[in-house]
């Protein structure tokens, strides 16, 4: 492991309270979910995918409100949303 993953590791270790090894092994557990596929492995049943568009379509997106439709969220928003803090507040 290079110095500056040693000191990295040993930072986050500390602001979490855990153990150097801990906190590498939760990282790593972190980082393999965020690199897991989305995508089902299967293909949809016969309809699967119209049913879930008029799901969306007469469930979700109505309630969405119209100032946030069909815009992506910001990296801020994303952070924010997992507990991330942001270093400029």
């Amino acid at each position: 492991m290079s110095p500056e993953t040693e000191q990295l590791a040993k930072e986050v270790a500390e602001m979490a309270g855990e153990s150097t090894d801990e906190a590498i092994h939760k990282a790593l557990e972190e980082r393999r979910l965020h690199l897991v596929p989305v995508i089902p492995a299967r293909e949809p049943e016969e309809g699967e995918r119209d049913r879930w568009m008029k799901f969306l379509q007469e469930e979700v997106w109505p309630k969405v409100k119209p100032e946030f439709r069909g815009r992506s969220m910001s990296k801020k928003e994303m952070d924010e949303i997992v507990g991330y803090a942001s270093d400029d507040e």
